[in-house]
């Protein structure tokens, strides 16, 4: 194990010992939801030790992820973006923290190891590298975590439009997003359908707009548009997506013709 893997374990082992409520640990996000009723005291031991582990222990990982890909250690960075996935999905699935409690480190994580896809993407390293998975994007969906899954989409929309469509790789990637549009047959609310398709669908078309994609993930977009598309049929969202959607879909499923 090395070194970033231990900080990461530290913060794992450490958050399923912390047990405070939220009057005892609180967040910004909960002190706002108080509008001023009561007063917050953030020098209590809990709260210092709260800032330490999201702030000073995430970009520890952070730094040490980064300079190991710049020293091109493989041994520390390997896999680094299935390593991060497990942190934040322990952080989810945590029973102790209280959901303020979970967003506030889960956001801090997302800002933080940010910085390390677009580091790997500046060294020509792309294996690995998604810090968020789409199961985890799904999730958040489902629970209308507004704010956590918007982050995620931007984070996966970001990837997308920084790598390079000659690698296999970026196929991959593209499948990952893509796969998070299937939420919308689970039993949500249709206004966050909407949202979900709206979101995948705006992505495709920049993407499709794009100049120089390669033929195969031009090939692997018209086809996973398809796919999207039943879908939407399924979840009986075509009716409900606005014109303008509609021709999206149409033009990305027709083809690259209409751009020659």
């Amino acid at each position: 194990m090395n070194v970033a893997e231990k900080r990461g374990a530290y913060i794992m082992t450490t958050i399923k010992s912390l047990k405070y409520s939220n009057p005892e640990l609180p967040t910004l996000e909960y002190t706002i939801s108080l509008q001023g009723s009561s007063k917050i005291d953030y020098g209590t031991p809990a709260s210092k030790y709260w800032l330490y582990l999201k702030n000073d222990q995430l970009k520890l990982i952070s730094d040490i992820i980064n300079y190991s890909i710049s020293e091109n250690d493989e041994r520390v960075f390997g896999g680094f973006g299935f390593k991060i996935q497990n942190l934040m999905s322990s952080i989810v699935h945590s029973k102790n923290l209280t959901d303020f409690q979970k967003n506030e480190i889960l956001v801090e994580a997302i800002f933080t190891f940010n910085g390390i896809t677009h580091h790997a993407l500046k060294n020509d390293i792309t294996d690995s590298i998604d810090i968020i998975s789409d199961v985890l994007i799904q999730e958040w969906i489902k629970e209308g975590n507004t704010n956590l899954y918007e982050k995620g989409f931007y984070y996966y929309i970001g990837l997308l439009n920084k790598l390079n469509t000659e690698q296999i790789r970026t196929i991959l990637y593209l499948q990952e997003f893509f796969r998070i549009g299937s939420v919308i047959i689970d039993d949500i609310p249709i206004d966050r359908k909407i949202t979900v398709c709206q979101r995948i669908l705006d992505t495709a078309f920049s993407l499709f707009k794009r100049e120089n994609n390669s033929p195969r993930f031009k090939q692997e977009l018209q086809r996973i548009v398809n796919w999207f598309k039943s879908i939407m049929v399924q979840a009986n969202l075509l009716e409900g997506i606005s014109k303008k959607y509609e021709e999206i879909l149409q033009q990305i499923r027709a083809g690259y013709d209409s751009d020659e």
